[in-house]
């Protein structure tokens, strides 16, 4: 016969160890995470990163701070996982979020070939049958340029102060009774 007064007092304790054990691990992967965010971002400053990425890129893209950020945050993730780990419950958790990401990239995916399937088509029809050429003039609606370039998801045109304007075939296609074309 199983003594219930026994049973609670053992899984009492075992919540407590296993529950002090994951907030040291919470505690002392917070701390390390932050240093070792703040060493990349010493690293990287060293090395002069921004700088590089600035001369090379022309952008100011600010990476030191951002990898530094991402470092920090990546191990505050280990961390937790790690800990959810000790309580048992990790398994469980990160099944949950591989679903949850799952679904959030089939999500996008659709949505990408829902946007770019239509373009794509249409962008081979007009490339092969239609009577778009590089160089013409361009009139829709107010804006007006020149064909730069055809691609098979936009077209490129250069307008009269030198500025590219990306129009996306879809929207060629379902206006195209309001283009006016000159050679």
């Amino acid at each position: 016969m199983v003594n219930i007064s026994d049973f609670s007092t053992k899984a009492w304790d075992y919540i407590q160890t296993n529950l002090a054990s994951a907030v040291i691990i919470i505690l002392v992967g917070v701390i390390i995470s932050y240093l070792l965010g703040r060493i990349v971002r010493k690293i990287l400053k060293e090395i002069e990163l921004d700088n590089i990425t600035h001369k090379t890129l022309g952008l100011k893209l600010k990476l030191e701070n951002r990898i530094s950020y991402l470092v920090t945050y990546l191990f505050y993730i280990i961390t937790v996982f790690i800990a959810l780990t000790k309580l048992e419950i990790g398994y469980y958790v990160m099944m949950s979020i591989l679903v949850i990401i799952g679904v959030i990239l089939i999500v996008s995916l659709l949505l990408w070939i829902y946007d770019f399937v239509p373009d794509f088509l249409f962008g081979l029809i007009i490339k092969n049958k239609s009577n778009f050429k590089k160089g013409q003039d361009f009139v829709f609606g107010n804006i007006k340029g020149k064909i730069k370039k055809i691609t098979s998801t936009n077209f490129v045109l250069e307008t009269s102060d030198n500025d590219n304007l990306y129009i996306p075939n879809r929207t060629i296609r379902k206006n195209i009774k309001n283009i006016l074309i000159k050679n």
